[in-house]
C-alpha cells in the first residue's frame, strides 16, 4: 500500500504544482486563453480533490473500514487523468497559441539550431586554438 500512498501523492503534488504555476501567470493574454486557463486551474483544483478522496478511501481500506467508494474514485482519478492529457492541455494550447505563434517558435526553434551548426562548422575541434 505504500506504493499506492506514494504514487497518489505524486500525482497530486505534479497537479498542485501545475496549478500555482498557472495561478502565477501575470499579465494580459487574449481572453480564449485567460477563460481557458481560468477552467483550466478549476478542473485542477477538482482534480486535486480528486487525489485526496483517493487518498482517504485508501486509508479506509488499510483500516478495515468499509471504503465503498474506493473503485468509484480510482476511476474518477483515471477519467480526469485521460481529460487532462487529452482535453485539457490542448485546449490550454489551442485557446493561448494561435498558429502564428506557433510558426513563430518553430522559426525561433530553427534558427537557434541553425547558430548551433554555424558554431560548430567555425570550431575545428581542436582544443588551445585561438
Amino acid at each position: 500500500m505504500k506504493c499506492r500512498f506514494d504514487l497518489n501523492a505524486q500525482y497530486k503534488d505534479a497537479v498542485t504544482k501545475v496549478r500555482t504555476a498557472l495561478e502565477g501567470i501575470d499579465g494580459e493574454y487574449r481572453t480564449p486563453c485567460e477563460e481557458q486557463v481560468d477552467a483550466f486551474t478549476t478542473f485542477l483544483t477538482t482534480f486535486e480533490a480528486t487525489f485526496a478522496e483517493e487518498r482517504a478511501n485508501w486509508q479506509l481500506y488499510v483500516d478495515g473500514k468499509p471504503y465503498p467508494k474506493l473503485q468509484q474514485v480510482v476511476n474518477r482519478v483515471s477519467t480526469m487523468a485521460g481529460e487532462f492529457r487529452d482535453e485539457q492541455l490542448p485546449a490550454l494550447a489551442d485557446a493561448c497559441y494561435t498558429k502564428a505563434d506557433i510558426k513563430e517558435a518553430q522559426q525561433a526553434e530553427a534558427d537557434t539550431s541553425e547558430i548551433a551548426k554555424t558554431d560548430d562548422a567555425k570550431t575545428d575541434g581542436t582544443k588551445g586554438d585561438a
